[in-house]
C-alpha cells in the first residue's frame, strides 16, 4: 500500500534527519540492527516504491554518510554487515538503478570489501605449496560444478 510506505517514510525522516541532514546516531533509536534497514530497503524494491528521503536514510544507515565501514560498526556496535544484508543491498541497488535511477543511489567503491562481518579468516596452502594464502570465510556466492555438467 503506497500510503503505508509514505507514512513510514515521513516518520523515519522526521526522527532521523535534522538541519544538517541525516543523523546516523538517531537510526539506532529506530533500528537495532542494520539487517532491519536492509529489509526495509528490500520491501521498497519489492513494491517498486523508492521514497527519496527514505532510501537516502536507509543507505546512510547501512553505509554511513562517509562510506566508512569502521564508523558504521561503531554506530551500530556490530561487526559489520551480515552476508544477507550485503546480498540485499546488491538486489536493492540493481532494482533502484533500473526503476529509480534519479535517486542516484550507489554502493561504495569496492563494496563489499571491508563492509562484511569480520568473523575470521581461514589460512590455506596455495597450489604451489609455498606460502600460505588467505581465504575469506565470508564468501557470498559459491559456484559449484555438478557431475552432470
Amino acid at each position: 500500500d503506497p500510503s503505508f510506505i509514505d507514512a513510514m517514510s515521513h516518520y523515519i525522516a522526521g526522527v532521523c534527519t535534522g538541519r544538517d541532514g541525516i543523523r546516523e546516531q538517531s537510526l539506532t533509536s529506530l533500528f537495532t540492527q542494520r539487517q532491519e534497514l536492509a529489509n526495509l530497503a528490500w520491501g521498497c524494491a519489492v513494491v517498486g516504491q523508492y521514497p527519496k528521503d527514505l532510501m537516502n536514510i536507509l543507505y546512510a544507515g547501512l553505509l554511513g554518510t562517509n562510506n566508512d565501514p569502521d564508523h558504521m560498526r561503531r554506530v551500530f556496535n556490530d561487526d559489520g554487515l551480515e552476508k544477507s544484508s550485503i546480498m540485499t543491498l546488491y538486489y536493492v541497488q540493481i532494482a533502484a538503478d533500473i526503476e529509480a535511477p534519479e535517486l542516484k543511489l550507489a554502493l561504495p567503491e569496492g563494496f563489499p570489501n571491508g563492509w562484511g562481518v569480520m568473523d575470521g579468516q581461514q589460512r590455506t596452502r596455495s597450489k604451489d605449496g609455498d606460502d600460505l594464502a588467505q581465504q575469506s570465510s565470508s564468501i557470498l556466492l559459491t559456484l559449484t560444478v555438478s557431475k552432470l555438467q
